[in-house]
């Protein structure tokens, strides 16, 4: 079972937490972290997960072995790499990256070690897994 940590907290993450939590046998979403405290608050209520006060605290928990990135674009390069340095497995939402250079660290970064980086490409009600 992997132990994912949700992160970002917007309409998007709720979608995705739907899918998954209660539904899926490989993976369940076990805690959470938005800048924004009532949305932690709130999304840990709705989906019984724990969450964290802070992004450090997520990657720094041996509980949480990947993250599921819905963060602005502009973060999902740092965020990304960030998670892959701590241990953990990467979902991110497109656009991977905002710089091809970017989208290459992160791809080179999880081939390094050995971690995988998933890029979400949503086509009507399909979801397809790069990387």
């Amino acid at each position: 079972m992997i132990n994912a940590a949700s992160v970002g907290l917007g309409w998007w993450s709720d979608e995705l937490a739907k899918s998954i939590q209660g539904k899926s046998k490989k993976i369940k979403i076990v805690s959470c972290y938005s800048k924004n405290k009532k949305k932690r608050i709130n999304f840990s209520k709705k989906y019984k997960t724990d969450y964290h006060d802070s992004y450090k605290a997520i990657l720094k928990d041996s509980k949480i072995n990947a993250v599921i990135l819905t963060t602005p674009h502009s973060l999902h390069a740092k965020h990304a790499i960030q998670a892959l340095q701590h241990g953990k497995h990467v979902f991110v939402e497109k656009p991977m990256a905002t710089k091809y250079l970017d989208a290459k660290k992160m791809y080179l970064t999880a081939k390094k070690l050995k971690k995988f980086c998933l890029l979400a490409i949503t086509e009507d009600t399909r979801v397809f897994m790069i990387l």
